[in-house]
């Protein structure tokens, strides 16, 4: 399991050079009894998987990222207006820049 969180599929697959279990049902029930002891743990289904994962805890706890809740995406400045911000930078920088170069002439 050091490979980072895993499906009990996948750690079927993983482990038949070790162990061959004989269905999902003994790896999720190896899992739980790993579980009670402290070695792994059951992290919560996020986004976009099916299954959920476990991950060991032999190099210490896992932190799972939470979901963000979908927040209202925040009105930021239009297209027009941050162009119009940045050819004004651009011309103080122009400025800015012929200032210094008039000092060395």
């Amino acid at each position: 399991m050091l490979r980072g969180p895993q499906t009990a599929g996948g750690l079927r697959g993983r482990t038949e050079r070790l162990y061959t279990f004989d269905d999902l049902e003994a790896v999720e029930n190896t899992l739980h009894r790993l579980a009670e002891i402290g070695f792994v743990k059951k992290l919560p289904r996020q986004t976009g998987y099916k299954e959920q994962r476990w991950a060991q805890l032999l190099a210490g706890d896992v932190e799972v990222a939470e979901e963000a809740e979908a927040a209202p995406p925040e009105r930021g400045p239009s297209d027009r207006e941050r162009i119009a911000a940045l050819e004004r930078e651009v011309a103080e920088l122009k400025q800015a820049f012929e200032n210094f170069r008039r000092n060395f002439e």
